[in-house]
């Protein structure tokens, strides 16, 4: 299930067709309009379509956009969700974007934008970036916090890409 709030439809079936996907309803569930008031929508959808995993983009939209995430206030859609992915045994994850920086080589719970409420509010915290090595365009995924304990916290994945496949 996918809840996308700063994309249109069409431009999602743009992106589809260019990667070659032919998504449909019988396993890729859209929700294009959310707020945090439709949480028991959001309940009833994800026992409808017995959804296991969940994305949501972006984070700040999705909490209305006119809530700073450097706001306690911010940080309670997402205890929210944590309890319902516990309670629905569903994987909810949650895009954010990080600070501006040119040039990152590496990640810290600080470089997420709004980072303190942020981070205390999720289960578990993964950063992605994108770092040059020696000319060489590689992206990272690191465990920032880990409290389910699935990864060790700062484990860092290198992905060896090129700048237009990410």
């Amino acid at each position: 299930m996918f809840i996308q709030e700063d994309e249109s439809p069409t431009d999602a079936a743009v992106k589809w067709r260019r990667i070659g996907s032919n998504p449909n309803g019988k396993w890729l569930h859209m929700i294009w309009s959310f707020t945090p008031m439709m949480l028991p929508e959001l309940k009833a959808k994800i026992k409808a379509t017995n959804a296991k995993a969940m994305v949501m983009g972006a984070l700040v939209s999705i909490a209305g956009g006119t809530i700073s995430p450097k706001d306690a206030e911010f940080a309670l859609l997402l205890f929210r969700l944590n309890k319902l992915a516990s309670e629905l045994y569903v994987s909810i994850h949650q895009i954010h974007n990080l600070n501006k920086e040119t040039n990152r080589q590496e990640i810290t719970k600080e470089s997420i934008f709004g980072n303190t409420f942020i981070y205390a509010a999720t289960a578990d915290c993964w950063g992605y970036w994108r770092c040059d090595d020696e000319g060489n365009t590689q992206f990272k995924l690191r465990v920032l916090k880990a409290h389910s304990n699935t990864v060790g916290q700062n484990t860092t994945n290198v992905i060896r890409s090129n700048a237009e496949s990410h």
